[in-house]
């Protein structure tokens, strides 16, 4: 049998009539193995993201000291309700933050501190590890009837997790290891302030 000739350009349109084929069978198969997903399942549909990325914010709130305290006329080692406090809204952690105030003035030779701690109202209990050093002023000189005054901003800074809305409040005390005070308190105004902060982390 004598073969057909039919031209030089039969071969590349066969090959590419075979190609389209191949690709419309290709195609075919994509669709048909995509599974349609339906309005239902659509809707259910969840993007996931970090615990961070999807946190609402947390609450917070911040305090002043509404005036200032007076540790000078009380006993050595008491501590003593600032009335300043926060509400804890509700079961979480929290974030706590205070900058205090505090102004001692000692006649030497003297060795005076005060300290300060946070007090669980709700609770009936100090918070643990709380106590901070406010301020200190110590000499041992004589220096007849002079004086010296430090005014001093000291931080407290505690992480606590409540069960329950929880009241927490700043105490302070006054400790004498020599000599005596001439003042001492826990004090605001204009220049410097002293504030409770409080923010829910979890």
């Amino acid at each position: 049998m004598t073969p057909t000739y039919r031209g030089p350009n039969h071969l590349p349109r066969r090959l590419a009539r075979v190609a389209a084929a191949g690709m419309t069978v290709l195609a075919i198969g994509m669709v048909t193995t995509v599974p349609t997903a339906s309005p239902t399942s659509a809707g259910t549909m969840k993007t996931v993201t970090s615990k961070a990325a999807a946190a609402q914010p947390w609450s917070s709130g911040i305090a002043y000291l509404p005036a200032p305290v007076d540790l000078q006329n009380t006993a050595e080692g008491d501590w003593v309700n600032t009335n300043l406090e926060v509400l804890l809204p509700e079961d979480g952690t929290y974030h706590l933050d205070l900058d205090v105030l505090t102004r001692l003035w000692i006649r030497p030779p003297a060795n005076v501190y005060l300290v300060g701690r946070l007090w669980n109202v709700t609770d009936g209990a100090a918070l643990p590890n709380s106590d901070r050093l406010l301020n200190q002023l110590a000499d041992g000189r004589s220096l007849g009837e002079g004086g010296i005054v430090n005014n001093q901003t000291s931080p407290i800074s505690e992480r606590i997790t409540v069960t329950r809305p929880t009241r927490i409040r700043l105490e302070a005390k006054r400790e004498i290891h020599e000599g005596t005070s001439l003042r001492a308190s826990v004090t605001t105004y204009d220049d410097g302030r002293t504030s409770f902060r409080w923010q829910r982390v979890d």
